[in-house]
């Protein structure tokens, strides 16, 4: 592939579809973990708090005290927690760094779109599996949604 080209595997590519947008209807999209609810009070004041404590900075690129606190509340190491900007990024790196070309990503349907469009991306074989049977796809990259958009299945 020359330098600087799409490949011809994501050029090929449909575009991630989100799923319907109710922008200006009175509608809560609980399968994108909407909340009816403003934040606290006291989420509101820490967040104000954090605004004027540094906000034109950078915050530090491996989230050091964040990682440390979640190893100390699962029980884990500081190395074994990955933190990003939401969960669809989360997904982007697991996926590249545990599938590629050929590589098997298995999921059970109906689930969450952006599993196949990340696998496809990855160059990746899609094996959609019933609930349950994710493990018998022998996957490199096994999704397992829970509780699961968009029936909320656990």
């Amino acid at each position: 592939m020359a330098k600087g080209t799409i490949s011809s595997r994501i050029a090929k590519m449909k575009g991630y579809a989100a799923g319907e947008q109710t922008l200006g209807r009175p509608f809560i999209k609980l399968n994108t973990n909407e909340n009816p609810y403003p934040p606290s009070p006291l989420v509101a004041r820490a967040v104000s708090t954090a605004a004027a404590e540094g906000l034109e900075r950078y915050p530090p690129p491996l989230a050091d005290e964040l990682r440390k606190k979640a190893a100390e509340v699962y029980g884990s190491s500081e190395g074994s927690v990955l933190v990003g900007n939401g969960s669809d990024e989360l997904l982007a790196i697991c996926l590249r760094a545990c599938a590629g070309e050929g590589d098997r990503v298995a999921y059970s349907v109906p689930t969450y779109s952006l599993y196949r469009t990340l696998a496809e991306a990855a160059g990746a074989e899609i094996v959609e599996t019933e609930v349950g049977a994710e493990a018998r796809a022998r996957a490199s990259v096994t999704f397992i949604c829970n509780p699961n958009s968009p029936s909320g299945r656990p």
